[in-house]
């Protein structure tokens, strides 16, 4: 009887150790031996993995002119233009590169037209959707009449850089806030006396922490007066025949992009295409229906 429960026991210890979880075990009718065996609740492996909201940019993607962090940026910019007007049709420039924030306040380079320049705006209402401002937009557009192919170049007037003042109105739906809406209506009221209407959308895409890309579409009408002074061609004793007194339009594909290089240096690309409407390639001075700017720069940012 002692050999037996002391096979028992070995058999019992054998088992206990093989197989490490072992609930009740009989060593005789009345002897039941149940082991403690500890267990383990936690299931979950602990996530030492990639942190997602890292990555996360969705809130990030605040337009600049709703945005409320102040800063000025300055630098550079090379920019390549192919122009419509016969005899002067590419130009290769390098101007000052200005893009600032302050309160209501802004300025930047211009995006959204091949003619280059500065954009400036004081946002006087805003909320969820919408944003007015009072607007100033300085246009690099002059034109040396010496430039023009002969005869125009004899009897074509010098065309001047202008400065256009007006409103903007600018839509942000709540239900896609990267995305905007916008008409702006300008005057000159110096040199052209002319008038324009721009429509366009626009989006803000952070395609990483460190890249932006603002891609847009605009639609922009362009009165009697701004034809006339950037395009007309007036009677002359060349035997030319004149243009004047035609409004026109012009529509465009546009792309600024915006790329990190370090805690506060930035490469900036400024490219637009547009198109001429047949009212404006009708004139004798434009060789060019499609007109282009690749603007390519550096920014330091304060």
């Amino acid at each position: 009887m002692k050999s037996i429960k002391l096979a028992s026991l070995f058999f019992l210890t054998y088992n206990f150790l093989t197989f490490g979880a072992v609930e009740n075990i009989t060593l005789s009718n009345d002897l039941i031996f149940t082991p403690e065996v500890a267990v383990n609740n936690n299931f979950e492996p602990e996530d030492k993995g990639l942190k997602l909201d890292e990555f996360d940019t969705s809130n990030r993607n605040i337009q600049f002119e709703r945005g409320t962090e102040n800063k000025i940026s300055v630098g550079l910019l090379m920019t390549i233009l192919r122009k419509p007007y016969y005899g002067a049709e590419s130009d290769f420039s390098i101007y000052p590169l200005v893009e600032a924030k302050y309160k209501d306040f802004y300025i930047k380079p211009v995006t959204l037209d091949t003619v280059p320049g500065y954009f400036g705006a004081y946002n006087f209402y805003s909320d969820s959707q919408f944003l007015l401002s009072a607007t100033a937009e300085y246009q690099l557009s002059e034109v040396s009449s010496k430039e023009l192919g002969s005869p125009y170049n004899n009897f074509v007037e010098t065309k001047d850089s202008e400065l256009y003042l007006g409103l903007s109105a600018k839509f942000i739906p709540d239900s896609n806030p990267d995305f905007s809406l916008t008409t702006e209506i300008s005057k000159n009221f110096m040199n052209s006396g002319g008038a324009k209407i721009k429509v366009y959308g626009e989006r803000y895409i952070n395609l990483t922490p460190d890249l932006q890309i603002i891609p847009a579409v605009s639609y922009t009408f362009l009165d009697k007066k701004y034809v006339n002074y950037f395009y007309g061609v007036p009677a002359n004793s060349y035997g030319k025949s004149s243009y004047l007194n035609a409004s026109g339009s012009k529509f465009g594909v546009h792309l600024d992009l915006v790329y990190g290089l370090g805690e506060n240096i930035s490469f900036r690309s400024i490219s637009s295409l547009e198109i001429l409407s047949n009212e404006i390639s009708q004139s004798p001075l434009v060789a060019n229906k499609v007109v282009m700017n690749i603007g390519l720069g550096l920014m330091y940012t304060f």
